[in-house]
């Protein structure tokens, strides 16, 4: 005896709910709010991050010539090294976005992924601030929106989306 192929049974074919769960993948419904937040606020930083690489490039390709002794000191200089380092970015912006992207799909390596990343900002930002002479804003924001990130990804709805087998 052979047994009909599974057809999908109770999932309209054609409804706005087909539709949504085939545009997901086939897998499930909606993320939870926490998710959905982190996500928002992954593709924000990774545009920002992107807005400011794209403006590294161009600062960089422009033909600026270095020369610190004719300038009066080294300040140009570390200008031009901090357009580099945030052309270095470029990776962390793909990463980023990404990130943002899978753990809507409720990918488990990407919610540990995104905590690890949290963790190395909430650690290595106010580092570099103190080895820097940096104001005291350019540590508290990554780190407070790291450790945002971390809270709402440690709560029990975000957990058990990333816990679902598909």
């Amino acid at each position: 005896m052979t047994r009909a192929p599974d057809r999908g049974v109770g999932v309209r074919r054609g409804g706005a709910h087909y539709a949504a769960r085939m545009a997901a993948g086939g897998r499930r419904g909606r993320a939870p709010v926490e998710v959905r937040l982190t996500a928002i606020g992954l593709f924000l930083i990774g545009g920002v991050l992107v807005t400011l690489s794209l403006m590294a490039a161009g600062v960089l390709l422009s033909g600026l010539q270095v020369d610190p002794v004719r300038q009066g000191g080294t300040e140009y200089l570390d200008f031009v090294l901090f357009f580099n380092g945030v052309l270095c970015l470029l990776p962390v912006d793909v990463l980023v976005i990404v990130l943002g992207l899978r753990l809507l799909r409720g990918d488990r390596w990407a919610w540990l992924t995104t905590l690890v990343l949290c963790g190395v900002m909430v650690t290595l930002v106010p580092l570099v601030v103190v080895v820097l002479p940096a104001p005291l804003l350019f540590a508290a924001v990554p780190a407070a929106f790291a450790m945002a990130f971390g809270a709402l990804l440690s709560t029990r709805k975000a957990r058990s989306w990333v816990a679902e087998e598909s």
